[in-house]
């Protein structure tokens, strides 16, 4: 097994073509020289960035960059790991005598659904296997998908606006699933898969400041509790029936909470997609998305920002941060990660946690109207 938290020797960044659309790997691409990749669980295409180059020729940007770390360890242990395999614009270059050189725009592959729009109003009708669909969608554009199994099947048609774009309409069916949203692994694949909650995922790497610490020795830690919402509204209609949910903070203990600020901070969202059978149960389920919507937006966000050598870890993984001299034990989940691609790799790695993931919530809701009635 490879050492990620000892020395690392003849490290290097190797930038291969990857075919597009076949999508199979071909020959390195030496005149690539450096560049940075940007992670962020938080934007629509998940993925971005930039590449230097120097050559006698402008890079080719229709196929795809795969970019791969590599290095030895005190062992002799070799590791090889692909960063990100992305999408390139070219940019203007500099030219001097018979070289080339300047920079390429990287984006991740979510960019191929962000383009397309569907050009007319669209509807995703009742019954539709959401998650199969979505996959569908993905696939009859040349992108590979790994999706887990889901049964869920949409309760209601629903129509998107004639600009909508392949991502919108993908994401809305896996939010309606309850999966995450889509995203990408270092291989371009695009992955859907069930949301786990934040505070139930397994922690995948513990950045220690003992004898084999690999974090730089500052971390910043700050808390976003100003901005959070303390009641969330949620309205839902159909042409047979509207409902409405509401969720409020009033938690003493709580800093974000009316009873604590004396302010409403209102989040009011509508909901398209509602699983239930009844009216009751649909309602039901409402109030429940509300409260839970609240949890996730009204507790505390503490955010923890460090610097490390890179190490095979992606945005939403939980991971772990002892400063012992500090007295500072954090777990919590990936959502930014800046890759510099240079001989250290080093990343710059944010990560977030919720200081409360519990709080006294009241919930109430009604029926504006209903055909059941």
């Amino acid at each position: 097994m490879v050492d990620y938290y000892g020395n690392r020797h003849n490290e290097r960044f190797t930038f291969r073509r990857v075919t597009w659309p076949e999508q199979v790997e071909a020959e390195e691409l030496p005149m690539f020289i450096g560049g940075s990749v940007e992670k962020s669980a938080f934007s629509d295409l998940k993925e971005s960035g930039s590449a230097e180059f120097d050559a006698t020729e402008r890079p080719d940007d229709h196929d795809l960059l795969r970019i791969i770390y590599s290095f030895d360890d005190d062992y002799g242990e070799h590791a090889e790991n692909v960063i990100a395999t992305m999408r390139m614009a070219f940019s203007a270059p500099d030219l001097e005598g018979e070289c080339v050189s300047g920079s390429v725009d990287l984006y991740g592959m979510l960019q191929v659904l962000s383009n397309k729009k569907y050009g007319m109003p669209f509807t995703v009708v009742k019954g539709t296997a959401a998650v199969d669909f979505a996959k569908e969608l993905c696939e009859g554009l040349g992108l590979k998908v790994n999706a887990s199994p889901s049964s869920y099947k949409t309760n209601s048609d629903h129509t998107f606006e004639d600009d909508a774009s392949y991502l919108t309409i993908v994401n809305w069916l896996l939010d309606a699933a309850s999966f995450s949203s889509a995203y990408t692994d270092s291989y371009g694949i695009i992955q859907m898969q069930p949301y786990v909650d934040p505070t139930s995922r397994d922690v995948k790497f513990t950045f220690r400041d003992d004898d084999q610490s690999i974090m730089l020795p500052k971390v910043s830690v700050t808390n976003d509790w100003v901005d959070s919402p303390n009641v969330v509204k949620l309205y839902y209609e159909t042409e047979s029936e509207s409902l409405w949910a509401s969720a409020t903070n009033n938690d003493p203990t709580s800093k974000a909470s009316i009873a604590s600020r004396q302010v409403e901070n209102t989040l009011q969202e509508t909901v398209t997609e509602l699983s239930g059978d009844t009216t009751e149960e649909r309602l039901a389920n409402l109030k429940e998305a509300a409260k839970k919507k609240l949890i996730d937006n009204s507790s505390e966000i503490e955010y923890v920002q460090l610097d490390h050598p890179w190490i095979p870890l992606e945005t939403n993984d939980a991971v772990g941060v002892e400063y012992v001299r500090a007295g500072f034990d954090w777990a919590g989940s990936i959502t930014d990660q800046s890759i510099d691609l240079s001989t250290q790799a080093l990343t710059t790695m944010k990560a977030r946690r919720y200081v409360r993931s519990s709080l006294v919530v009241e919930v109430d809701g009604g029926v504006l109207y209903s055909a059941e009635a």
